[in-house]
Order: structure tokens, then C-alpha cells, then sequence
């Protein structure tokens, strides 16, 4: 059945392409985008199990410009923890890791609209970056 919701979001997609159908409207939009062969006329559907195509349903062509410039920050930040070495380095590891896992995780499922997983993915990512952008400590 998520072949059938990936397809019907894709729709809407297609159709709200430049501005979005709207933040948080895919649960009023999606009904006259689905097919009853697919998902019956029994079910509901609240969110599309895929936040990327969610996001471009809600959002259009904003989401992917808001998508680039939070991984490429996070990314950039966490690189330079990284290849910066020392103390920092594990904190650069860390919040790469949990970005890599999230974003991949994302693809099939809708986690990041559960209220407790998003607070603490957030929680995570900033400790992460908060020690990524300590300066190394310099011992005399």
C-alpha cells in the first residue's frame, strides 16, 4: 500500500508543485488523490510514510531550498568538527551519524512528525553542534 501512497503524493505533488498544497494539509488534500483500488474507501491516511515527498507535497519547491541549507549547514559544521581533530572530532561523528540515519530512516517512514522524536533529534543535533563549534582548546 505504500507504492499506492507514494504514487498518489506524487500526484499532489504534480499538481502543487511551485507553492505546496499547504503546511500540514496533506490529510485534507490526500483524499481526492487516492485511488480506492489501492487503499480502499475504508481507509485513512494522515501522513504519506515518506517525509521528503510529505514535505514537497506541503511545501513545493521551498522545501527542497529549507532541505539543502539545513543538511548543508549541519554537514559543513559537523565536517569541520571532524577534520578538525581533537575533542570535538567525536561530536562531529556523532551528529553526522545521527543526520545520515535520520535522513535515511525518513524514506519510509514519518518519524520526524512524532512530536517525542522530533524534540529529541533536535536535542541531539544541538549538543552535536554545540560541541562541534567549541574552539580547540589550546594547552600551554
Amino acid at each position: 500500500t505504500r507504492i499506492c501512497l507514494y504514487a498518489s503524493t506524487l500526484r499532489i505533488i504534480g499538481d502543487n508543485w511551485l507553492f505546496g498544497a499547504g503546511f500540514g494539509a496533506f490529510t485534507y488534500v490526500y483524499p481526492a488523490y487516492r485511488t480506492a483500488a489501492c487503499a480502499g474507501i475504508d481507509k485513512a491516511y494522515l501522513e504519506a510514510h515518506n517525509f521528503f515527498l510529505e514535505g514537497l507535497a506541503s511545501l513545493g519547491i521551498m522545501f527542497i531550498i529549507v532541505l539543502f541549507v539545513v543538511i548543508g549547514s549541519l554537514g559543513l559544521t559537523f565536517f569541520r568538527a571532524i577534520r578538525g581533530g581533537g575533542r570535538r572530532q567525536y561530536s562531529g561523528l556523532i551528529g553526522g551519524g545521527v543526520v545520515t540515519l535520520v535522513l535515511l530512516h525518513s524514506l519510509v517512514d514519518f518519524s520526524l512528525q512524532i512530536p517525542a522524536v522530533a524534540y529529541f533529534l533536535a536535542g541531539t543535533l544541538a549538543a552535536c553542534v554545540s560541541l562541534s563549534l567549541q574552539p580547540p582548546s589550546s594547552r600551554a
